[in-house]
């Protein structure tokens, strides 16, 4: 079954709301919910019509899983940075040539 007719199912009259654009829901949430079990889908529902619920169940999650996301932010600005570089290096600085 697909996320859409799940959330039918679950929420009578959602799929004309979501096929109008009256309701925007991120595709991500839609495999989401697509690929959930039964049992938690009822959540997933939930998050996907409660956003503003959906930040503090993440920040709880994130703290236990381990993940820096400084650290990571910091990395991903890096690299940007570096590819910045090189492009304005390539478009119009000493190595103009031997960029593709």
């Amino acid at each position: 079954m697909r996320g859409i007719e799940i959330m039918e199912q679950m929420v009578p009259g959602m799929q004309e709301k979501i096929l109008s654009g009256q309701f925007k829901v991120r595709d991500a949430d839609m495999h989401r919910l697509d690929r959930a079990d039964f049992l938690d889908r009822k959540q997933i529902v939930h998050e996907i019509l409660h956003p503003e619920d959906r930040s503090a169940s993440q920040s709880s999650r994130s703290h236990y899983s381990g993940i820096n996301y400084s650290a990571l932010e910091a990395a991903v600005r890096r690299i940007q940075q570096d590819f910045d570089f090189l492009a304005r290096l390539c478009h119009g600085g000493t190595i103009k040539r031997a960029c593709v």
